[in-house]
């Protein structure tokens, strides 16, 4: 009976978990700080070539995207390297009070690219308002990196008053902080499903009509 109670009791199981889960936490994390980070570069750029005077032929390659995606990795690995060091300098010296600046260099850099994502985003608007039709026409991959960069933002936006409004209520700031930093984590894949199922309609019905009647 000892044997089987020892076997059904799940703390051998939360030690043997633990350390794959928050590396997965990490991985997801760096994965939704280097996407976000690119669709806001990318959407950006489409601003600069909307309004080109020479209006060259630029399309979302996948070279292009995973050059992008190594090199925007690479940085937020090494930050975070930068800063997990300093953090065990700091508990090695019991410079207790370093952790809050650690912490405001952290917040600091995630404020820096969710301003970028801002940015791209309300770029897009007058894109999207114009009424000219524009002479390059952008891809699929294209237009669904356009559709989560706004989405994201728009979102984010919306989770701004929200969390003023608990903070206004009397809950802890570092509480908010860490939501405001974590929600990417659920944010950014739900951006990316629901961009491929409002898109995947209008690939279909085009692909229908290239094919054309049989």
């Amino acid at each position: 009976m000892n044997t089987l109670s020892h076997i059904f009791h799940l703390g051998w199981l939360v030690k043997i978990l633990w350390y794959p889960m928050w590396i997965s936490a990490y991985i997801v994390k760096v994965f939704s700080e280097m996407y976000i980070i690119v669709i806001s570069l990318f959407s950006i750029s489409r601003y600069f070539v909307y309004y080109s005077l020479a209006k060259p032929s630029v399309e979302l390659t996948q070279n292009c995207v995973k050059a992008g995606i190594r090199v925007i990795s690479g940085l937020m690995i090494f930050k975070d390297l930068v800063l997990f060091n300093w953090l065990i300098v700091v508990l090695e010296i019991k410079e207790y009070k370093e952790m809050e600046r650690i912490l405001g260099y952290y917040y600091g850099i995630h404020l820096t690219y969710q301003l970028l994502l801002f940015l791209a985003a309300f770029l897009q608007i007058p894109i999207l308002c114009s009424t000219s039709k524009a002479e390059i026409e952008p891809s699929r991959p294209e237009k669904l990196i356009y559709f989560q960069t706004v989405l994201i933002a728009f979102s984010k936006l919306i989770l701004i008053p929200t969390l003023l409004f608990l903070l206004y209520k009397g809950i802890n700031h570092s509480v908010l902080s860490a939501i405001f930093v974590s929600v990417d984590l659920l944010l950014v894949p739900i951006a990316v499903q629901i961009s491929e199922i409002c898109n995947r309609p209008t690939a279909v019905r085009s692909a229908e009509l290239q094919m054309g009647p049989v």
